[in-house]
């Protein structure tokens, strides 16, 4: 579906491959397992094909994309540090320059990922701005009976540092 939308994309399945992205990169799209790690947030990872992304590797990564999908398992939950600081894949991505994130409270149902995924770009690729293909992509699960319910179309969040 993702190539369908966006013929002319990159597709990078490996840390080694992303960083050989330097520069402006318009987006990112990670469809892999999540991995939070509420007491070591740093070690929160995404888990693709040659090895683990860390969360610590992202604020000095050559990679600073306008938008980061990250349709993987607790992208966004994280456990508060003394300090009141908030340490999740999402809040690296936008320390490292992204200027909008969209990331998972909770762990995604696969059926859901794939329709949300589909509504998000339909209505991101006719001219919505992040935050209305977000709310879209809500409603299609929403008005999906087998998707209706809030476990599966609320853990998506936008995170934006475009203010």
């Amino acid at each position: 579906m993702f190539a369908s939308l966006f013929p002319r994309h990159n597709r990078i399945d490996s840390v080694l491959g992303l960083n050989d992205f330097k520069g402006a990169v318009d987006l990112m799209h990670f469809a892999c397992h999540g991995c939070d790690e509420k007491d070591a947030p740093l070690f929160s990872r995404l888990m693709l094909t040659d090895r683990p992304l860390f969360n610590f590797e992202i604020p000095f990564s050559s990679f600073s994309p306008n938008i980061v999908f990250m349709n993987a398992c607790c992208t966004a939950s994280g456990k508060m540090s003394a300090g009141g600081y908030l340490q999740t894949m999402a809040s690296s991505f936008l320390q490292n320059g992204t200027k909008y994130v969209i990331a998972t409270l909770w762990q995604v149902d696969d059926y859901c990922a794939i329709i949300f995924m589909e509504a998000f770009y339909k209505s991101l690729l006719v001219g919505a701005n992040p935050l209305d293909a977000l709310n879209d992509a809500r409603l299609k699960l929403y008005n999906d009976p087998l998707s209706n319910k809030p476990f599966f179309w609320a853990p998506y969040v936008l995170y934006s540092s475009f203010v």
